[in-house]
Protein backbone atom coordinates (compact mmCIF):
# COMPACT_ATOMS: atom_id res chain seq x y z
CA UNK A 1 0.00 0.00 0.00
CA UNK A 2 1.33 3.62 -0.44
CA UNK A 3 1.68 6.05 1.88
CA UNK A 4 -1.50 8.72 1.20
CA UNK A 5 1.37 11.35 2.12
CA UNK A 6 3.85 10.24 -0.31
CA UNK A 7 1.24 10.65 -3.31
CA UNK A 8 3.01 9.37 -6.80
CA UNK A 9 5.83 9.72 -5.92
CA UNK A 10 6.06 6.65 -4.10
CA UNK A 11 3.54 4.81 -6.63
CA UNK A 12 6.40 6.09 -9.23
CA UNK A 13 9.90 3.92 -9.18
CA UNK A 14 13.11 5.33 -10.20
CA UNK A 15 12.86 5.43 -14.17
CA UNK A 16 12.66 1.47 -15.16
CA UNK A 17 9.98 0.19 -17.54
CA UNK A 18 7.69 -2.76 -15.78
CA UNK A 19 8.07 -6.48 -17.31
CA UNK A 20 5.53 -6.73 -20.42
CA UNK A 21 6.47 -3.38 -22.39
CA UNK A 22 8.56 -2.68 -25.23
CA UNK A 23 11.80 -2.33 -22.98
CA UNK A 24 14.79 -1.90 -25.85
CA UNK A 25 12.55 1.23 -27.27
CA UNK A 26 11.69 2.60 -24.05
CA UNK A 27 14.97 2.43 -23.04
CA UNK A 28 16.03 4.43 -26.11
CA UNK A 29 13.25 6.93 -25.62
CA UNK A 30 14.29 6.94 -21.93
CA UNK A 31 17.35 8.05 -22.05
CA UNK A 32 16.61 10.71 -25.16
CA UNK A 33 14.29 12.37 -22.89
CA UNK A 34 16.86 12.59 -19.84
CA UNK A 35 19.01 14.43 -22.17
CA UNK A 36 15.86 16.82 -22.98
CA UNK A 37 15.36 17.48 -19.52
CA UNK A 38 18.51 18.29 -18.35
CA UNK A 39 18.64 20.76 -20.96
CA UNK A 40 15.41 22.76 -19.53
CA UNK A 41 15.71 25.07 -17.06
CA UNK A 42 12.28 26.99 -15.50
CA UNK A 43 14.84 29.27 -13.55
CA UNK A 44 13.85 28.71 -10.97
CA UNK A 45 15.56 29.15 -6.97
CA UNK A 46 17.27 25.93 -7.00
CA UNK A 47 17.29 23.40 -4.09
CA UNK A 48 20.09 21.63 -2.72
CA UNK A 49 18.42 17.57 -2.59
CA UNK A 50 20.23 14.36 -2.77
CA UNK A 51 18.29 12.45 -6.05
CA UNK A 52 17.18 9.14 -4.38
CA UNK A 53 18.44 6.06 -5.88
CA UNK A 54 16.14 3.78 -8.11
CA UNK A 55 13.65 1.79 -6.69
CA UNK A 56 13.14 -1.93 -7.17
CA UNK A 57 10.85 -2.27 -10.69
CA UNK A 58 7.56 -3.29 -8.57
CA UNK A 59 5.43 -0.69 -9.81
CA UNK A 60 1.98 -1.99 -8.78
CA UNK A 61 1.03 -0.50 -5.54
CA UNK A 62 -2.01 1.14 -4.03
CA UNK A 63 -3.50 4.45 -5.79
CA UNK A 64 -2.64 7.46 -3.62
CA UNK A 65 -5.61 8.60 -1.27
CA UNK A 66 -6.11 11.51 -2.92
CA UNK A 67 -7.18 10.33 -6.07
CA UNK A 68 -9.08 7.46 -4.35
CA UNK A 69 -11.15 10.51 -2.72
CA UNK A 70 -11.42 11.81 -6.26
CA UNK A 71 -13.49 9.14 -6.83
CA UNK A 72 -15.36 8.38 -4.02
CA UNK A 73 -16.73 12.29 -3.96
CA UNK A 74 -17.53 11.87 -8.33
CA UNK A 75 -19.41 9.06 -7.19
CA UNK A 76 -21.91 10.62 -4.84
CA UNK A 77 -22.68 12.58 -7.67
CA UNK A 78 -23.84 9.48 -9.99
CA UNK A 79 -27.82 9.78 -9.37
CA UNK A 80 -28.42 13.52 -10.21
CA UNK A 81 -26.53 13.26 -13.38
CA UNK A 82 -28.24 9.87 -14.14
CA UNK A 83 -31.14 11.13 -14.27
CA UNK A 84 -30.46 14.35 -15.89
CA UNK A 85 -28.81 12.28 -18.67
CA UNK A 86 -31.85 10.09 -19.12
CA UNK A 87 -34.26 13.05 -18.62
CA UNK A 88 -31.93 14.48 -22.04
CA UNK A 89 -32.07 10.94 -23.52
CA UNK A 90 -36.06 11.08 -23.48
CA UNK A 91 -36.44 14.46 -25.29
CA UNK A 92 -35.14 13.11 -28.25
CA UNK A 93 -32.05 12.38 -30.45
CA UNK A 94 -30.94 16.07 -32.18
CA UNK A 95 -30.77 15.32 -36.14
CA UNK A 96 -27.05 15.22 -37.52
CA UNK A 97 -25.95 17.99 -39.16
CA UNK A 98 -24.25 16.92 -41.80
CA UNK A 99 -22.21 19.86 -43.71
CA UNK A 100 -20.19 19.99 -46.72
CA UNK A 101 -17.71 22.52 -46.65
CA UNK A 102 -15.18 22.73 -49.76
CA UNK A 103 -11.76 22.62 -48.31
CA UNK A 104 -10.07 23.10 -51.77
CA UNK A 105 -10.13 22.29 -55.03
CA UNK A 106 -7.84 22.59 -57.97
CA UNK A 107 -9.05 22.90 -61.96
CA UNK A 108 -12.14 20.89 -61.64
CA UNK A 109 -11.43 18.95 -58.83
CA UNK A 110 -12.62 19.88 -54.99
CA UNK A 111 -12.56 18.16 -51.67
CA UNK A 112 -15.12 18.39 -49.79
CA UNK A 113 -15.91 17.42 -46.27
CA UNK A 114 -18.24 14.48 -45.12
CA UNK A 115 -17.81 14.01 -41.68
CA UNK A 116 -15.48 16.40 -39.29
CA UNK A 117 -13.60 14.40 -37.37
CA UNK A 118 -12.56 17.21 -34.44
CA UNK A 119 -14.75 16.62 -31.59
CA UNK A 120 -13.27 19.05 -28.83
CA UNK A 121 -11.38 22.44 -29.50
CA UNK A 122 -11.21 23.91 -26.61
CA UNK A 123 -7.93 26.36 -26.59
CA UNK A 124 -8.30 28.36 -23.42
CA UNK A 125 -6.56 31.24 -24.21
CA UNK A 126 -9.27 34.12 -23.59
CA UNK A 127 -10.94 34.83 -19.97
CA UNK A 128 -14.22 33.08 -19.97
CA UNK A 129 -16.52 33.26 -17.03
CA UNK A 130 -17.05 29.26 -15.29
CA UNK A 131 -20.55 29.42 -16.23
CA UNK A 132 -19.75 29.09 -19.58
CA UNK A 133 -17.24 26.14 -18.93
CA UNK A 134 -19.34 24.28 -16.60
CA UNK A 135 -21.56 23.98 -19.70
CA UNK A 136 -18.56 21.63 -21.40
CA UNK A 137 -17.20 20.23 -18.46
CA UNK A 138 -18.07 19.20 -14.77
CA UNK A 139 -15.79 21.36 -11.93
CA UNK A 140 -15.52 18.80 -9.14
CA UNK A 141 -13.40 16.75 -6.61
CA UNK A 142 -12.04 15.50 -3.47
CA UNK A 143 -11.00 18.85 -2.52
CA UNK A 144 -14.17 20.66 -0.40
CA UNK A 145 -15.66 23.53 -2.36
CA UNK A 146 -14.20 26.30 -0.28
CA UNK A 147 -10.48 24.30 -1.14
CA UNK A 148 -11.04 24.01 -4.42
CA UNK A 149 -11.63 26.00 -7.59
CA UNK A 150 -11.29 26.75 -11.73
CA UNK A 151 -11.24 29.87 -14.04
CA UNK A 152 -10.28 29.94 -17.73
CA UNK A 153 -7.73 33.70 -18.19
CA UNK A 154 -4.97 34.78 -21.14
CA UNK A 155 -3.06 32.12 -18.95
CA UNK A 156 -5.30 28.72 -19.69
CA UNK A 157 -8.05 26.88 -18.00
CA UNK A 158 -6.24 26.79 -14.13
CA UNK A 159 -7.63 24.10 -11.94
CA UNK A 160 -6.27 24.91 -8.21
CA UNK A 161 -6.72 23.73 -4.61
CA UNK A 162 -6.10 26.20 -1.47
CA UNK A 163 -3.78 25.02 1.34
CA UNK A 164 -4.93 22.69 3.82
CA UNK A 165 -4.73 20.91 6.38
CA UNK A 166 -1.43 18.63 6.94
CA UNK A 167 -1.47 15.08 5.84
CA UNK A 168 -4.21 15.40 3.63
CA UNK A 169 -4.44 15.00 -0.20
CA UNK A 170 -7.32 17.26 -1.82
CA UNK A 171 -7.79 17.05 -5.71
CA UNK A 172 -9.39 19.15 -8.31
CA UNK A 173 -10.35 18.14 -11.67
CA UNK A 174 -12.19 19.62 -14.91
CA UNK A 175 -14.09 16.76 -16.28
CA UNK A 176 -15.52 16.66 -19.93
CA UNK A 177 -19.11 16.16 -19.81
CA UNK A 178 -19.26 14.16 -23.22
CA UNK A 179 -17.89 11.02 -23.80
CA UNK A 180 -15.49 9.85 -26.61
CA UNK A 181 -15.21 6.72 -28.37
CA UNK A 182 -11.91 4.35 -28.19
CA UNK A 183 -10.37 5.46 -31.28
CA UNK A 184 -10.18 8.58 -29.76
CA UNK A 185 -6.78 11.08 -29.99
CA UNK A 186 -6.19 13.10 -26.95
CA UNK A 187 -4.29 16.31 -26.70
CA UNK A 188 -3.70 18.60 -23.69
CA UNK A 189 -0.64 20.84 -22.91
CA UNK A 190 -0.60 20.97 -18.86
CA UNK A 191 1.67 23.11 -17.19
CA UNK A 192 2.37 22.10 -13.45
CA UNK A 193 2.65 25.15 -11.28
CA UNK A 194 6.07 27.36 -11.46
CA UNK A 195 6.69 26.66 -8.11
CA UNK A 196 9.30 24.49 -5.79
CA UNK A 197 8.18 22.46 -3.26
CA UNK A 198 11.06 21.81 -0.59
CA UNK A 199 9.07 20.15 2.10
CA UNK A 200 9.46 16.03 2.33
CA UNK A 201 5.59 16.17 3.39
CA UNK A 202 4.09 18.68 1.13
CA UNK A 203 3.50 17.84 -2.59
CA UNK A 204 1.57 19.03 -5.81
CA UNK A 205 0.97 16.90 -8.90
CA UNK A 206 -0.56 17.96 -12.14
CA UNK A 207 -2.74 15.32 -14.04
CA UNK A 208 -3.87 14.30 -17.13
CA UNK A 209 -6.47 11.19 -17.15
CA UNK A 210 -8.62 9.44 -19.53
CA UNK A 211 -11.07 7.60 -17.51
CA UNK A 212 -13.73 5.08 -18.38
CA UNK A 213 -17.17 6.90 -18.90
CA UNK A 214 -19.10 4.09 -16.81
CA UNK A 215 -17.69 5.66 -13.76
CA UNK A 216 -21.18 7.46 -12.77
CA UNK A 217 -22.90 3.67 -13.33
CA UNK A 218 -20.26 1.70 -11.90
CA UNK A 219 -18.19 3.24 -10.13
CA UNK A 220 -15.15 2.10 -11.44
CA UNK A 221 -12.46 3.95 -11.83
CA UNK A 222 -10.23 2.78 -14.22
CA UNK A 223 -7.99 5.40 -16.15
CA UNK A 224 -4.88 5.95 -18.05
CA UNK A 225 -2.93 9.38 -16.90
CA UNK A 226 0.50 11.23 -17.39
CA UNK A 227 1.33 13.64 -14.22
CA UNK A 228 3.97 15.54 -12.74
CA UNK A 229 5.06 15.47 -9.51
CA UNK A 230 6.87 17.71 -6.99
CA UNK A 231 7.84 16.91 -3.46
CA UNK A 232 11.00 17.10 -1.62
CA UNK A 233 12.50 19.62 -4.01
CA UNK A 234 12.53 17.14 -6.65
CA UNK A 235 10.18 16.65 -9.90
CA UNK A 236 9.58 14.12 -12.73
CA UNK A 237 6.86 13.28 -14.97
CA UNK A 238 5.41 10.07 -15.25
CA UNK A 239 2.86 7.83 -17.45
CA UNK A 240 1.03 4.98 -16.17
CA UNK A 241 -2.72 3.58 -15.29
CA UNK A 242 -5.14 2.55 -12.26
CA UNK A 243 -7.47 0.34 -11.76
CA UNK A 244 -9.95 0.45 -9.12
CA UNK A 245 -13.76 1.52 -7.71
CA UNK A 246 -15.29 3.80 -6.14
CA UNK A 247 -12.59 4.56 -3.44
CA UNK A 248 -10.01 2.49 -3.87
CA UNK A 249 -7.59 2.28 -7.19
CA UNK A 250 -4.15 0.55 -7.71
CA UNK A 251 -1.86 2.13 -9.68
CA UNK A 252 0.77 1.37 -12.13
CA UNK A 253 3.88 3.50 -13.57
CA UNK A 254 4.93 2.53 -17.38
CA UNK A 255 7.62 5.10 -17.61
CA UNK A 256 9.04 7.81 -16.54
CA UNK A 257 11.55 10.71 -15.99
CA UNK A 258 14.07 10.82 -13.48
CA UNK A 259 13.83 12.62 -10.16
CA UNK A 260 15.69 15.91 -10.72
CA UNK A 261 15.54 18.87 -8.67
CA UNK A 262 12.36 20.93 -9.54
CA UNK A 263 14.23 24.49 -11.41
CA UNK A 264 16.06 21.89 -13.97
CA UNK A 265 12.65 20.06 -14.59
CA UNK A 266 10.19 20.65 -17.43
CA UNK A 267 7.55 22.88 -16.51
CA UNK A 268 4.98 21.50 -18.98
CA UNK A 269 4.44 19.01 -22.05
CA UNK A 270 2.68 19.11 -24.85
CA UNK A 271 0.54 15.74 -24.63
CA UNK A 272 -0.86 13.32 -27.32
CA UNK A 273 -2.27 10.40 -25.97
CA UNK A 274 -3.99 7.51 -27.44
CA UNK A 275 -5.43 3.99 -25.86
CA UNK A 276 -7.88 1.57 -26.58
CA UNK A 277 -8.92 0.77 -23.12
CA UNK A 278 -7.48 -3.02 -23.51
CA UNK A 279 -3.88 -3.49 -24.38
CA UNK A 280 -2.71 -0.49 -25.99
CA UNK A 281 -0.95 3.17 -24.83
CA UNK A 282 0.81 5.33 -26.88
CA UNK A 283 1.62 8.97 -25.04
CA UNK A 284 3.71 11.87 -26.75
CA UNK A 285 5.71 14.98 -25.27
CA UNK A 286 5.58 17.30 -28.34
CA UNK A 287 7.44 15.30 -31.13
CA UNK A 288 9.05 12.46 -28.94
CA UNK A 289 7.60 9.56 -27.83
CA UNK A 290 7.30 8.65 -24.28
CA UNK A 291 5.82 5.82 -24.20
CA UNK A 292 4.14 2.83 -26.63
CA UNK A 293 2.77 -0.51 -25.87
CA UNK A 294 0.52 -3.03 -27.27
CA UNK A 295 0.76 -5.56 -24.99
CA UNK A 296 -1.15 -4.20 -21.45
CA UNK A 297 -3.74 -5.36 -19.32
CA UNK A 298 -5.96 -2.74 -19.28
CA UNK A 299 -10.11 -2.79 -17.98
CA UNK A 300 -10.76 0.77 -19.18
CA UNK A 301 -14.18 0.62 -21.05
CA UNK A 302 -15.28 2.79 -23.19
CA UNK A 303 -16.43 5.84 -24.04
CA UNK A 304 -13.78 7.79 -22.40
CA UNK A 305 -14.00 10.75 -20.25
CA UNK A 306 -11.07 12.89 -20.06
CA UNK A 307 -9.99 14.66 -16.68
CA UNK A 308 -8.12 18.11 -16.37
CA UNK A 309 -6.79 17.63 -12.43
CA UNK A 310 -4.53 18.90 -9.66
CA UNK A 311 -4.02 17.42 -6.31
CA UNK A 312 -1.96 19.03 -3.49
CA UNK A 313 -0.89 17.74 -0.14
CA UNK A 314 -1.55 19.87 1.92
CA UNK A 315 -0.17 23.04 -0.17
CA UNK A 316 -2.06 25.07 -2.39
CA UNK A 317 -1.22 23.87 -6.21
CA UNK A 318 -2.61 24.94 -9.44
CA UNK A 319 -2.51 23.06 -13.00
CA UNK A 320 -2.97 24.84 -16.20
CA UNK A 321 -4.34 23.65 -19.22
CA UNK A 322 -4.69 24.90 -22.65
CA UNK A 323 -5.08 23.67 -26.46
CA UNK A 324 -7.46 20.65 -25.65
CA UNK A 325 -8.46 18.98 -28.22
CA UNK A 326 -9.91 15.57 -28.84
CA UNK A 327 -10.30 13.76 -32.26
CA UNK A 328 -11.93 10.92 -33.80
CA UNK A 329 -9.60 9.15 -34.89
CA UNK A 330 -5.56 8.80 -35.40
CA UNK A 331 -6.32 8.03 -39.14
CA UNK A 332 -8.63 10.32 -42.09
CA UNK A 333 -10.48 9.27 -44.79
CA UNK A 334 -10.32 10.24 -48.81
CA UNK A 335 -12.83 9.16 -51.02
CA UNK A 336 -13.87 9.74 -54.62
CA UNK A 337 -9.85 9.18 -55.96
CA UNK A 338 -9.13 6.98 -59.01
CA UNK A 339 -8.62 3.37 -58.38
CA UNK A 340 -5.63 2.23 -57.26
CA UNK A 341 -4.39 6.02 -57.07
CA UNK A 342 -1.24 7.24 -55.19
CA UNK A 343 -1.96 10.03 -52.73
CA UNK A 344 0.92 11.79 -50.86
CA UNK A 345 -0.43 13.33 -47.22
CA UNK A 346 2.02 16.09 -46.00
CA UNK A 347 0.80 17.17 -42.61
CA UNK A 348 2.09 20.37 -41.19
CA UNK A 349 4.89 20.46 -43.50
CA UNK A 350 6.47 17.45 -41.89
CA UNK A 351 7.38 14.06 -43.85
CA UNK A 352 4.87 12.77 -46.58
CA UNK A 353 2.09 10.11 -45.53
CA UNK A 354 2.24 7.94 -49.02
CA UNK A 355 -0.71 5.52 -49.29
CA UNK A 356 -2.05 4.04 -52.38
CA UNK A 357 -6.27 4.10 -53.00
CA UNK A 358 -8.31 0.90 -53.15
CA UNK A 359 -10.21 -0.88 -56.23
CA UNK A 360 -13.43 1.85 -54.98
CA UNK A 361 -11.35 4.73 -54.65
CA UNK A 362 -10.76 4.89 -51.40
CA UNK A 363 -7.74 5.97 -49.15
CA UNK A 364 -7.01 5.90 -45.34
CA UNK A 365 -4.59 8.06 -44.18
CA UNK A 366 -2.69 7.33 -41.24
CA UNK A 367 -1.39 10.31 -39.16
CA UNK A 368 1.31 10.52 -36.23
CA UNK A 369 -0.19 11.37 -32.98
CA UNK A 370 1.46 14.69 -32.38
CA UNK A 371 0.06 15.48 -36.36
CA UNK A 372 -3.34 14.42 -36.03
CA UNK A 373 -4.46 18.10 -36.79
CA UNK A 374 -3.58 21.22 -38.39
CA UNK A 375 -3.00 21.76 -42.22
CA UNK A 376 -1.84 19.68 -45.12
CA UNK A 377 -1.37 19.25 -48.84
CA UNK A 378 -2.39 16.60 -50.72
CA UNK A 379 -1.15 15.67 -54.06
CA UNK A 380 -2.95 12.90 -56.37
CA UNK A 381 -0.90 10.43 -58.42
CA UNK A 382 -2.70 11.18 -61.51
CA UNK A 383 -0.73 12.46 -64.89
CA UNK A 384 -0.83 16.08 -63.52
CA UNK A 385 0.27 15.56 -59.84
CA UNK A 386 -2.31 17.77 -59.24
CA UNK A 387 -1.84 19.36 -55.81
CA UNK A 388 -4.56 20.23 -53.60
CA UNK A 389 -4.28 22.78 -50.37
CA UNK A 390 -3.45 23.75 -48.36
CA UNK A 391 -6.15 22.99 -46.18
CA UNK A 392 -6.95 22.14 -42.17
CA UNK A 393 -7.98 18.71 -41.28
CA UNK A 394 -8.57 16.34 -38.33
CA UNK A 395 -7.96 12.59 -37.73
CA UNK A 396 -11.45 10.89 -38.12
CA UNK A 397 -12.22 13.55 -41.39
CA UNK A 398 -13.98 11.80 -44.46
CA UNK A 399 -13.81 14.05 -47.67
CA UNK A 400 -14.78 13.39 -50.83
CA UNK A 401 -13.01 14.15 -54.11
CA UNK A 402 -15.37 15.59 -56.60
CA UNK A 403 -14.71 16.58 -60.08
CA UNK A 404 -17.08 18.71 -62.65
CA UNK A 405 -17.33 19.39 -66.14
Amino acid sequence: MVNSATGLAAAAGGGKAVAGVEDDQLALQFSEYGEHAERCSSGRDRRSWKVPQPHLPAKTSSMPANIRRRGSKHFLAVYVLAAAASLAACAGTVSEHRATPILASAGSIRLTSERPGLLVDDGFHHPEVLSHIEERYEINGSAPQPDRFASVDSTGLNVGVREHQPGVFEGSFAMTRDTYPPTSVFHIHMARQDVDVPQKDCSGEAIFAVQTGTTKKTGVLNYVLVASSTNAGLTHWLVGYAEGKVANAKTTVLWETPYVETDRADKYQDISLRTDGRTSLEVWFGTRLAYSSQRLDLHIDPPFQPYLEVQGLQIGYVSTFTDFSVVADSALTIRGLHPHEAVSFVPNGQRAVDVVASATGEARIPLPLPAVRGTATMTLGRASGLRLGPFPYAGGDEGRLNESG
